[in-house]
């Protein structure tokens, strides 16, 4: 299988490097999360992207 290396913003510009990849549907990656305690990220927007100071 050919698996991406890098992300893409939606702008089609590369991102960063991907480290791991988890393949499932949502719903089992989001059961086993939160069996781990681990949360799904919000969507990367100007809102949650920016810092406040």
């Amino acid at each position: 299988m050919n698996y991406p290396l890098k992300t893409t913003t939606k702008s089609g510009n590369p991102g960063d490097p991907i480290n791991i990849l988890i393949l499932g549907s949502h719903q089992t990656i989001k059961r086993y999360f939160s069996k781990a305690g681990w949360k799904i990220r919000d969507p990367i927007t100007d809102k949650t992207s920016v810092t406040k100071r």
